[in-house]
């Protein structure tokens, strides 16, 4: 592990020389900064980078992301600082996971500042809506053929949870978790009406029931330890919690919206162009 880290490290100082940026902040993403991944699941590196003022005053603007590398081993892939901040404005719930990684290859004095403003940006219906899509569409992966005949044009998460728990198929631990994240980051947002940790094992902690907190951490423990696409037996515990939730994610319609303003992002990111460059 020490040596692919310092190797991802190496990677990141290269992409600064190759591409003339300044990396302010990486991390990991996916399935390791959730903490249930596989032996062999892949490196997801995110960083956030700026250039120098001068790029910025181009006509031919130079492109907002960097895509350095996607094999079976590493997906590195990084944004402009402007880009993150344009979707910071629209509350993209990605980005706040990645800055609550718990795995950061990276970070700087800019990016604690930066850190300092953007969950000043952070809106429910955004969150709700962004971990709802989640749900619905990792369903439809477990779903039956034959099921997804019998519903209506758009299924609500009502049918979805009821065509879940009435399935006999096998369902794979990562697909079981991948329901239940996104799930469990909707209780968190109805619950205490924030931005919900990037950790599956606080979500467990803090919004799911006792009695069950066992039989999800040894759902994560298979996981774990199996090959990424292991299929096995269903959870009925876990099916019923999941219907259950499911049915009042759907009903929750108590979302309130702030009137944000772009000022505290375009100050952050010329402080930051002139501290870095």
């Amino acid at each position: 592990m020490n040596d692919v880290v310092e190797k991802i490290k190496e990677k990141l100082t290269q992409i600064e020389k190759t591409h003339n940026v300044h990396i302010l902040y990486a991390c990991e993403s996916g399935s390791r900064a959730w903490g249930f991944a596989s032996a062999d699941s892949d490196y997801d590196v995110r960083f956030v980078f700026i250039r120098p003022l001068e790029e910025y005053l181009k006509i031919n603007e130079q492109a907002d992301y960097i895509d350095s590398e996607l094999n079976e081993i590493f997906d590195i892939n990084g944004w402009d600082l402007k880009k993150f901040f344009k979707n910071i404005y629209k509350s993209n719930p990605v980005l706040f996971e990645w800055i609550n990684s718990p795995i950061v290859y990276r970070t700087s004095s800019e990016w604690e500042k930066i850190k300092s403003v953007v969950f000043d940006y952070a809106q429910e219906k955004a969150l709700i809506f962004h971990y709802k899509g989640m749900l619905r569409k990792n369903c439809m992966e477990v779903i039956s053929k034959t099921q997804k005949e019998n519903f209506s044009k758009r299924p609500d998460c009502k049918e979805l949870a009821s065509a879940l728990c009435n399935s006999q198929e096998e369902i794979s631990y990562k697909k079981y978790l991948y329901i239940l994240r996104p799930l469990l980051a909707c209780e968190w947002i109805i619950k205490k009406h924030s931005v919900p940790p990037t950790e599956f094992c606080e979500l467990v902690k803090e919004v799911v029931p006792q009695d069950l907190q066992k039989v999800i951490e040894n759902l994560v423990n298979l996981k774990k330890n199996a090959r990424e696409k292991e299929k096995a037996e269903r959870f009925s515990q876990i099916d019923l919690y999941i219907e259950s939730r499911m049915k009042e994610i759907d009903e929750y319609n108590d979302i309130c919206e702030n009137i944000i303003e772009w000022d505290k992002l375009n100050q952050k990111f010329l402080e930051t162009l002139k501290s870095v460059w």
